[in-house]
């Protein structure tokens, strides 16, 4: 089994993999030679899928005439990710649960302070890293998702993907809030 420095170093070389859109070796796919289980060992198949496909769109973008059934592929990937992180959050334990609060806006607290008047609260930090991990990978399949969509070669496909587009910068600026 790996040591904890090892499993640290892979995860961070696979988020270097999402911000440049390179592909993971393939000795780094399987988390389980990595001491990853359970919850974790879901979650880190779907990150392995995320930084495949954003390698995968990295190179839509390169090419020069892709076909409609590429980027219907990817975006298909995209939505069965995004049902797979969702899947995954739905198995988190009840005692990760957060607490939402809204904020009135009575002109009594510090707006600057606070980019939405709506406020999560946890029991623990560790529960709120939980969940931010939760969430900005969600947004990151959301927003690549939309680069697929948004790519140069699928403007010939613009009438088909215009819902989908708009949904996911709904989901985005909810998201973002």
């Amino acid at each position: 089994a790996a040591s904890y420095i090892i499993n640290q170093a892979r995860k961070g070389l696979i988020r270097t993999s999402f911000l440049r859109g390179l592909p993971l070796p393939v000795w780094m796919l399987d988390g389980a030679r990595f001491g990853e289980k359970d919850l974790e060992l879901d979650y880190d198949r779907v990150e392995v899928r995320l930084a495949n496909l954003r390698h995968a769109t990295t190179c839509l973008e390169q090419e020069e005439n892709a076909e409609s059934a590429t980027i219907n592929e990817l975006n298909k990937q995209a939505q069965e990710l995004d049902q797979a992180l969702q899947e995954w959050a739905a198995q988190i334990p009840s005692k990760y649960s957060y607490k939402v609060h809204s904020m009135q806006d009575d002109g009594l607290w510090p707006r600057m302070h606070f980019y939405s008047p709506t406020v999560y609260s946890f029991t623990k930090p560790s529960y709120a890293a939980a969940w931010l991990e939760y969430f900005s990978t969600r947004m990151l399949i959301i927003s690549t998702r939309l680069r697929i969509l948004t790519s140069s070669h699928s403007k010939r496909f613009d009438e088909t993907h215009e819902k989908e587009k708009q949904d996911c910068k709904a989901i985005l600026r909810t998201m973002t809030d």
